[in-house]
């Protein structure tokens, strides 16, 4: 049970990472796009 719960944990902070990442290269594209 426990085991489960770390690789769950580890998956989790890994998806926040990247998707830290993408929603960052995200929000400068449409920054980008909304100032034109």
């Amino acid at each position: 049970m426990g085991k489960e719960i770390r690789q769950l944990c580890s998956y989790l902070l890994d998806l926040k990472k990247a998707s830290a990442e993408e929603m960052r290269r995200s929000v400068y594209a449409n920054y980008a796009a909304f100032i034109r």
